[in-house]
């Protein structure tokens, strides 16, 4: 057992942890990621929604890779108070090649969930 800053951590010989489990995620029109699965995961989806994040912790990262169909551009809308890069006001626009991957990444600081993006991963051609 550790207590770093105000967390404390209990370790055992041969536990698990979810850092290493990448989750899939169901499509629909609200997508629900429940950290305590995973802090990785990936949805294929076929429509705009809106993504529910669930058993955030304080200082957690979580990384999600979306892979759209047909047509591209679709809209993800992030929990309510999320800061979204380049002033995206809560809607992130996903790539317009519905082929391309796109990543975001959430990083929760207090009461605050900070989601950066990388967009149009696509193949070598």
């Amino acid at each position: 057992m550790a207590n770093i800053g105000s967390q404390r951590i209990e370790l055992e010989l041969g536990a698990t942890s979810t850092d290493d489990v990448v989750q899939t995620l169901a499509d629909g029109a609200v997508v629900l990621f429940n950290v305590a699965l995973g802090k990785s995961a990936m949805l294929s989806t076929t429509m705009d929604f809106t993504l529910n994040i669930t058993n955030f912790l304080n200082g957690q990262f979580l990384s999600l890779l979306i892979m759209q169909g047909e047509p591209g551009a679709k809209n993800i809308t992030v929990p309510a108070g999320t800061r979204v890069i380049n002033n995206g006001l809560g809607v992130v626009g996903l790539s317009d090649d519905p082929m391309a991957h796109d990543i975001l990444t959430f990083w929760k600081i207090n009461d605050t969930i900070y989601c950066n993006y990388g967009k149009n991963y696509t193949p070598l051609p």
